[in-house]
């Protein structure tokens, strides 16, 4: 009983997929081929991906093991046996700095992301007009004082 369930269902989905097929073959192969580009470039953009974070860290580990640095680390090795409550807190203190730094960071944002903005929407405005509108690339672009739109406030409207 359960195999014939089962098989229905199939014949039932494979009929929908046929009638769907006839409908929107090309899109469809489009789509499917969209896909796989998607799929195959991701993945070999993870490989890059590891591969290159694989030789920063052996350069770094090098780096840090050459002669010279061996006992730059074996110093604060012993400072940490030493004195290990007043290392860690130095090391969270860094690290709490850090993190409020990035943290003002990503909060300054829309300040710098603001005038990508304003460059974007100038170029697509300037490139498609809105319908009806006759747009002279020779005329003067009048910007107004208070922002920066193109006669967006009412001052400049007449």
């Amino acid at each position: 009983v359960v195999g014939a369930y089962c098989g229905s269902v199939t014949l039932l989905a494979d009929v929908a997929v046929q009638r769907l097929y006839v409908w929107k073959g090309p899109e469809i192969e489009d789509v499917l081929d969209g896909a796989v580009q998607t799929a195959n470039f991701s993945y070999l953009s993870a490989r890059f991906l590891a591969r290159q974070s694989v030789r920063i860290a052996r350069k770094q580990a090098g780096r840090l093991l050459e002669r010279h640095n061996v006992d730059s680390v074996w110093d604060l090795v012993d400072e940490v046996r030493k004195s290990p409550v007043e290392t860690t807190s130095a090391a969270v203190g860094h690290a709490v700095d850090a993190l409020s730094w990035a943290t003002s960071t990503v909060w300054q944002a829309p300040s710098w992301s603001k005038g990508l903005q304003d460059v974007v929407t100038g170029t697509l405005s300037a490139t498609y007009s809105a319908p009806g509108e006759a747009t002279d690339a020779t005329a003067p672009n009048k910007k107004c004082e208070r922002c920066s739109c193109c006669g967006g406030c009412p001052s400049q409207k007449t």
